[in-house]
C-alpha cells in the first residue's frame, strides 16, 4: 500500500509539472504560454492565404481545425499548469 502511495506520488500531476518546469530554463509556463502563441500566428498566417487565394477553403477548414484544436489544448494545459504551481 505504501509503495502505491509513493508511486501515486511521484507521478501527480504537481510533481510532473515541477519536473518539467525544472527542466526549461524559464519554466513550463513559459513554454506553454510560447507554444500557444506560435499556434496563434500559424492561424492567422493561415488565413491570410485564404483571404489572397492562395489556398482553398476545403484545406484551409483542414488545417484551420486542427491549428485552433492544438491551440486550445495547450492553452487548456497551460492553464491547468498555472492552476496547479499557483495552489502548491
Amino acid at each position: 500500500m505504501k509503495q502505491k502511495e509513493e508511486i501515486l506520488k511521484l507521478y501527480s500531476p504537481l510533481s510532473l509539472l515541477q519536473k518539467l518546469q525544472s527542466g526549461f530554463p524559464r519554466g513550463v509556463l513559459f513554454c506553454g504560454f510560447y507554444a500557444m502563441n506560435k499556434g496563434e500566428q500559424e492561424s492567422e498566417v493561415l488565413y491570410k492565404q485564404l483571404v489572397e487565394n492562395e489556398i482553398d477553403l476545403s484545406a484551409f477548414a483542414q488545417r484551420y481545425k486542427k491549428l485552433r484544436t492544438n491551440y486550445h489544448r495547450r492553452a487548456l494545459l497551460h492553464l491547468a499548469a498555472k492552476t496547479s504551481l499557483s495552489d502548491a
